[in-house]
């Protein structure tokens, strides 16, 4: 057994006549002390998870659990020191992941909930949040959702929209995003203690709604296109796709984006011309950035599409089908006709892009270790590749006769050619082919 681990609640004990003894209890045997005097101390922590009795009863008053969000949430000038800049936010974080039942009780249900709404009062600071501060509310969240589901998904739902959009105000900040796009999954169970046993209507109370809501998919397309920085449309477009990707086939969230004004949204940014960055160093502009957000949606959410229908493509397996699934595939197709309808009349804007990467160096070139040029295709010139990839999949005839008129279709097959160092590039356009050639003379004739 360690030499250390006979210590238990701050007893002293001695070895060789030295006596040894965590500083905390020197702090709380003096008659008056201080929140911050303990945060100070590096012992803090160990001394709460060995359950110091005398430091929790101190710990779970709401006195102290107030002060402890007061330091998660307030931002303060540098100049304040670092022990109020960096430790005392730090500890306050770490005392509450600590996960001690009565003081997680007091935060969220704490007079009326007083205390978690000061802690959601950080969205109400002014962009850019503190990436620390930020970072430690994702972190006490994440295990609210764990510990407190029910309570915190109450609080969410009953924030509603208005919660949504304090979020959105700062989805630059990469741990905001990571919340947002936590609660966006309420398929995955945040605890999975009982949860194959519950029922649907129990399951309700352990989920966040917002993904449920046709304006929530309006919002996030919204505030992506709406510029101010190049993260923002990055993030959003990450958080999307994620959503997507996990979702289930008959989930809402699909369904709502394949709404016109998403549509829209979405078509208007992604054909936008621009300059693009010649350099991997070079700083991504704005615009280049909500094209790049705008295109990998779309690719994502008709790939998903394509997914949801191919398993059901098969005629027995459509009479053997349910009638609840049966509507879901009705529904599915009509969102897969709705994305059809939108992209036909961009397509010979793309084909002319994907010809301007072909004839032109857009991207610029870079050197290789054998000191030989070579042109870069960029990550936009890529994903546009992998757009009309999923567009062939669609199997539409009036897109497929577009896609050959316009010269997409040849200009993915020049790329191919033109960019040889390009194994990304080229599994793509073998994709491309194997779908048409698969697909048949009698079914793709407008590419026979």
């Amino acid at each position: 057994m360690s030499l250390f681990s006979s210590l238990g609640q701050g007893d002293i004990w001695s070895i060789s006549g030295i006596n040894f003894a965590s500083p905390v209890n020197d702090i709380l045997d003096k008659e008056f002390y201080t929140l911050e005097e303990l945060l100070e101390e590096d012992d803090l922590l160990q001394e709460v998870k060995s359950k110091n009795e005398r430091l929790l009863v101190f710990l779970q008053t709401e006195d102290t659990v107030q002060k402890l969000v007061e330091y998660v949430v307030t931002s303060v000038d540098s100049d304040a020191g670092d022990l109020r800049v960096f430790k005392y936010p730090y500890m306050a974080c770490e005392l509450f992941c600590c996960e001690i039942q009565k003081i997680l009780d007091i935060l969220v249900e704490g007079q009326d909930g007083q205390f978690l709404t000061m802690l959601f009062s950080l969205l109400d600071n002014e962009a850019p949040l503190d990436h620390y501060l930020a970072g430690y509310f994702e972190k006490i969240l994440e295990m609210l959702f764990r510990r407190m589901t029910v309570d915190v998904m109450k609080y969410l739902n009953n924030g509603g929209i208005p919660l949504l959009q304090k979020f959105l105000n700062h989805i630059e900040n990469y741990s905001v995003m990571q919340i947002v796009q936590r609660v966006m999954l309420p398929h995955i169970p945040f605890s999975m203690d009982d949860v194959e046993v519950m029922t649907p209507e129990e399951k309700l109370h352990y989920q966040c709604d917002w993904s449920f809501q046709k304006e929530t998919c309006y919002l996030l397309c919204s505030r992506m296109l709406a510029g101010g920085s190049y993260d923002i449309p990055s993030h959003i477009s990450d958080l999307l796709i994620t959503v997507l990707q996990l979702s289930p086939h008959d989930s809402l969230f699909l369904t709502h984006l394949c709404e016109p004004q998403c549509l829209d949204e979405l078509l208007k940014f992604s054909f936008q011309d621009y300059t693009e960055r010649t350099s991997v160093t070079d700083i991504p502009s704005v615009e280049s950035s909500l094209s790049l957000a705008s295109i990998s949606v779309l690719e994502s959410l008709i790939s998903r599409l394509c997914e949801t229908m191919n398993p059901f493509e098969n005629g027995d397996a459509e009479r053997d089908m349910f009638d609840d699934t049966r509507k879901t595939m009705l529904l599915i197709g009509e969102c897969v006709d709705k994305v059809s309808l939108a992209l036909i009349a961009h397509v010979p804007k793309f084909a002319s892009q994907l010809r301007a990467y072909c004839e032109t160096d857009v991207c610029g070139t870079f050197e290789s270790q054998a000191q030989c040029s070579y042109r870069r295709l960029g990550q936009r010139g890529l994903q546009l590749v992998k757009l009309v990839e999923a567009i062939v999949r669609l199997a539409n005839d009036q897109i497929d006769s577009s896609l050959c008129t316009s010269g997409a279709l040849k200009a993915c097959v020049d790329l191919m050619f033109q960019f040889k160092l390009n194994s990304l590039l080229h599994l793509s356009v073998q994709r491309i082919i194997l779908i048409l050639i698969e697909g048949g003379a009698t079914e793709r004739y407008a590419i026979k």
